[in-house]
């Protein structure tokens, strides 16, 4: 092969990678564009930032800001596939202790944050969200308010 034909060859696969990453982009799958650490909430952060975060968090495959938000829920690149956009929240609010239908534990506190988004780009093991508009609540928990909030739960409102 000659000198002029492997420089056509490599700028060929160039553009192919290009125009496969604008694709994936597009349709809502990073594969690792942008990828960048999030900064987890302080105790100073409000429920509603906390569930801003991660959002964000999510969609940047930040694993490691997600798990300190909602650490009992279990994450895998796998699983966890697509982006969330547009969220708004609309409503949010402290919870009695009876509320949900959790048994409270003494000294906590919980908040409910409610919101719409708009999932994109879903693929993998966990299609228990469907592509386009969506309605989650999520349930907030902490100790004190030394603490951060973490996410406990989440769910259709």
């Amino acid at each position: 092969m000659t000198a002029r034909r492997r420089a056509a060859a490599a700028v060929t696969a160039l553009l192919l990678v290009l125009v496969v990453a604008v694709a994936a982009r597009t349709a809502g799958w990073p594969l690792g564009l942008g990828r960048h650490a999030v900064a987890a909430p302080g105790a100073a952060a409000s429920p509603e930032e906390v569930v801003r975060t991660y959002v964000e968090a999510y969609n940047h495959r930040d694993f490691s800001t997600m798990r300190r938000i909602y650490p009992s829920r279990p994450y895998s690149r796998r699983q966890v596939l697509g982006t969330m956009h547009d969220l708004v929240v609309v409503d949010s609010r402290s919870l009695t202790s009876a509320e949900d239908g959790n048994p409270p534990v003494p000294g906590r506190s919980y908040h409910r944050v409610r919101v719409t988004l708009r999932f994109s780009g879903l693929l993998g093991s966990d299609l228990a969200y469907e592509n386009g508009p969506n309605g989650w609540a999520y349930l907030l928990e902490r100790e004190s308010s030394t603490e951060p909030w973490r996410i406990a739960d989440h769910g259709n409102p």
